[in-house]
């Protein structure tokens, strides 16, 4: 990673922890919050002022997604009373710009909850369906030596 990405990592890493207590969060959000610290004035020619606003909002996809959904325990901000819930997931309903955002887990509508919980079991079960094929592999692998 170059000296400028460290930065630009480390700005957008401190949007998001002034804004990580705020009911939502997207990523369209953080980049443009970044945006207007770089460039208050938008002094950047059009072009360079959208593509970096794409670039950090897909920074900020990830940065989201490792710190609200796939952070390793401990790592990720988790329900006090449900230690195996996080402090938020991801809205049912895309944004405006149908880009995810990420809600409170206390102000999540029903049609959210469920939106969560279809997601999380697909992933768990994709995840199994790779375990049991890297599992016949290796069986495999040991009956043909």
């Amino acid at each position: 990673m170059t000296n400028e990405e460290t930065k630009a990592r480390e700005i957008l890493m401190s949007v998001y922890e002034a804004r990580r207590d705020h009911d939502r969060i997207s990523p369209t959000w953080l980049a443009t919050e970044v945006m207007q610290k770089l460039d208050p004035l938008r002094t950047s020619h059009p072009i360079e002022y959208a593509m970096a606003n794409l670039q950090f909002r897909q920074l900020a996809r990830s940065i989201l997604a490792a710190r609200l959904e796939r952070a390793e325990p401990g790592h990720v901000d988790q329900h006090p009373l449900f230690p195996n819930l996080q402090a938020h997931y991801p809205s049912a309903v895309l944004s405006a710009s149908d880009e995810p955002e990420y809600i409170r887990l206390e102000l999540m509508t029903d049609e959210d909850v469920s939106f969560n919980v279809e997601r999380l079991r697909k992933e768990a079960a994709s995840k199994l369906k790779h375990a049991d094929a890297l599992e016949a592999w290796a069986a495999n692998r040991k009956k043909a030596a």
